[in-house]
């Protein structure tokens, strides 16, 4: 009892002391928003601070029931079937796993070894969970440089393991929501571009001398940031004129806004075009008018 007693505190203060190291790592990891660049950082560092060989992170492929990584120390991707290796039974107990001599220990898979050229003795495994709990992946460090890996070096892992779940976790994000913001980006470009095209005045068909003398006359104006009359009978393409003015200006990537004014109550016009704001009147919230709507673009006002 007396050597248990002694030997619990002894492992907490050798906790202590790595705390600053393990609190700058915690730092550059936070720093980082690509996640092969996070694995590489935590794998280089994790390795200087548990004095070990090399160390590397597996994420876990629940579809394909994989184990696989971005990146180790040398670069080498790496994928494996789950249920396989030291890595594999971390990942499916969800318990760390301490083993000192790897080709001793039968769950070893020596086929990591065979295609890396590495030499695997003592290794030390840390499961990684997201905030639900859940299994994301695997954290080791294998071969520690001075005899093999102890109960203090697995305390220091555990902890390790709990942030770098957090930074990958925020990390996945961070790249998923800029994956979609980029699709959208590229959508919203295709679109602008579809109604680009559509609006070309190379769409206006006509022979006539007053279809051309039209067609010239919005290619001199498009660019031209002055107010302009469109005048015509009903039918005859007044708001057709008017987005091909937009659409081929300098003002094409902001707000064609369009407002049929003789539909408007005399009352309304005003809230309309200026909006409103918040609390003018019980219950009223704030709305944007037309002319803030169309900053930057068009306004176009029928009648």
């Amino acid at each position: 009892m007396y050597s248990i007693k002694r030997r619990i505190p002894y492992q907490r203060n050798q906790i202590r002391e790595k705390l600053p190291e393990i609190l700058e790592i915690y730092q550059k990891m936070s720093a980082e928003k690509e996640l092969a660049v996070l694995l590489n950082l935590i794998a280089k560092e994790a390795a200087r601070l548990m004095e070990a060989d090399r160390a590397s992170i597996f994420l876990l492929d629940r579809d394909k029931n994989e184990l696989w990584s971005i990146t180790t120390l040398d670069g080498t991707q790496i994928r494996f079937d789950a249920r396989l290796g030291i890595a594999g039974a971390s990942a499916m107990t969800g318990q760390t796993i301490n083993v000192e001599d790897a080709y001793k220990d039968p769950r070893f898979y020596k086929g990591i070894d065979g295609r890396t050229g590495y030499r695997t003795r003592s290794l030390l495994v840390v499961p990684l969970r997201n905030q639900e709990g859940n299994v994301i992946g695997t954290f080791q460090v294998l071969n520690k440089k001075n005899g093999v890996f102890n109960k203090y070096d697995e305390g220091v892992i555990e902890l390790l393991g709990t942030q770098i779940a957090t930074a990958i976790e925020t990390v996945q994000l961070v790249e998923e929501l800029n994956r979609h913001r980029n699709e959208l980006l590229q959508e919203n470009t295709q679109l602008l571009m579809e109604v680009e095209r559509r609006f070309s005045t190379q769409n206006i068909l006509g022979r006539s001398l007053q279809i051309q003398n039209t067609v010239r006359l919005i290619e001199q104006i498009s660019d031209s940031s002055v107010n302009v009359l469109i005048t015509g009978e009903s039918g005859t393409g007044k708001e057709l004129i008017a987005k091909t003015i937009h659409y081929n200006s300098q003002r094409t990537r902001n707000p064609f806004v369009a407002l049929n004014c003789a539909a408007l109550p005399e009352s309304l016009v005003e809230s309309e075009l200026f909006g409103i704001e918040k609390g003018v009147a019980t219950g009223v919230e704030r709305r944007v008018g037309k002319f803030e709507m169309a900053n930057g673009g068009t306004l176009f006002l029928m009648r």
